[in-house]
């Protein structure tokens, strides 16, 4: 799978990632307020899956289009927004639905997303990927956004690469092993720490060795440089969830997934049906 490749000027000062937004405009706002805060310049990239979730689709995806433009990744509900969809009066907040409202320049801009996006700043090399697809392009698999860290790092850690970036999981996390540096930006919107099996049990998304985490808040990373070195860290914030569920209840939310969405959003518990 051949990369897109960028080139960072050397003046900017750090590199934001936001992932897995899911048509949520509410955290996208928060996470601005923090940008507008920071000193020197900052460029966001956005590391896929902007549909299938919130009711704001258009929005999301004019705010991606302002704020990092070209630097962005496909997720697999991107993909899927692409897809050919049958007659029908779809809810918003699916793929289909938005799918439905996009333009014609909208859904055009989503085409250029790139599988794979490689940006050289500051004499480094950084990769980023959404996580759905390997690094031949294959996709890995219905459930690979519950990959645990250990599984990643052996599918995407390369040595060669400065620094591997994914999304795709929900779960935020920075790891090193020997010489190869990997990360996971999770979700702008829905953390997800732990998964309910169908039968009850609770498995976390994180290596079997570490504690389930009880930070429920939002995430993205901030990438800087200093004396040669990447420096990678995993910032937290939070918005009104509670606006962000009313919206999905007035556009018509089936009672079921709001019960089970108040789980997610209150436990960060992601329920399999």
């Amino acid at each position: 799978m051949k990369p897109k490749m960028l080139k960072l000027n050397d003046s900017i000062e750090r590199i934001l990632v936001i992932s897995d937004v899911h048509s949520f405009l509410e955290p996208l706002k928060e996470f601005e307020r923090y940008v507008a805060k920071l000193p020197g310049r900052s460029q966001v990239v956005v590391g896929g899956d902007l549909f299938l979730g919130g009711t704001k689709p258009l929005e999301t995806l004019d705010w991606v289009r302002k704020n990092s433009g070209e630097f962005v990744v496909m997720g697999n509900h991107d993909e899927n927004v692409l897809k050919k969809i049958p007659p029908g009066d779809y809810p918003v907040y699916t793929e289909e639905g938005a799918a439905q409202r996009l333009s014609a320049a909208q859904k055009n801009y989503l085409k250029q997303f790139p599988a794979k996006l490689e940006v050289k700043w500051r004499e480094k090399t950084i990769r980023f990927l959404h996580g759905h697809r390997d690094l031949n392009g294959k996709i890995v698999g219905a459930d690979s956004w519950q990959s645990k860290p250990a599984e990643l790092l052996a599918r995407y850690g390369d040595p060669k690469i400065a620094l591997t970036v994914l999304g795709h999981t929900h779960f935020s996390f920075v790891r090193q092993e020997g010489n190869i540096l990997l990360a996971d930006s999770g979700s702008a919107c829905l953390t997800i720490n732990a998964v309910r099996k169908k039968k009850g049990e609770i498995i976390s998304q994180d290596d079997a060795d570490r504690p389930l985490s009880s930070d429920i808040r939002s995430s993205f990373l901030s990438i800087t440089e200093r004396q040669g070195k990447l420096l990678v860290e995993i910032i937290r914030f939070d918005y009104n969830r509670q606006t962000a569920l009313e919206e999905l209840i007035q556009a018509g939310l089936p009672a079921h997934k709001i019960e089970h969405l108040k789980e997610w959003l209150s436990q960060g518990i992601y329920q399999l049906f």
